[in-house]
């Protein structure tokens, strides 16, 4: 009888260990479920290292003179920032006063160092009344 169960079924066994082959090789290929690809890294926040001023020296002649000054800031890749926000500053306050859109105004005789910062870069220049 064992041999008459073995003719019987063994097209039966060898069909479920073929199928049986076959799938755990398939499996083992490539999965539809690959892993996400890694994420782009966030982009560089832009900071300000380097700012130029629209001149290099100012002499003005009577008090209550003004001269507009305006600066130029570049980012970490040399770009220019355009939103970049400006603080200027006198040493001085009794030979020129600078505004917060950098108009200078000469109120006394002698030099005054007015400067643009924005973040850790600045630039300044001489203002001679």
């Amino acid at each position: 009888m064992s041999q008459e169960l073995i003719s019987r079924y063994s097209p039966f066994v060898f069909v479920y260990a073929g199928l049986t082959l076959v799938l755990l090789f398939a499996c083992g290929k490539d999965s539809p479920t690959k892993p996400k690809p890694s994420e782009p890294p966030p982009p560089v926040t832009p900071i300000a290292t380097r700012i130029e001023l629209n001149t290099s020296s100012v002499r003005l002649s009577a008090i209550g003179q003004t001269i507009r000054l305006t600066a130029t800031v570049f980012d970490q890749n040399n770009n220019l920032m355009t939103v970049a926000p400006v603080v200027w500053s006198s040493n001085n306050t009794g030979v020129a006063t600078v505004s917060v859109q950098g108009l200078v105004t000469a109120v006394g005789n002698g030099v005054a160092r007015i400067t643009a910062t924005s973040g850790s870069a600045s630039a300044g220049i001489d203002v001679t009344v």
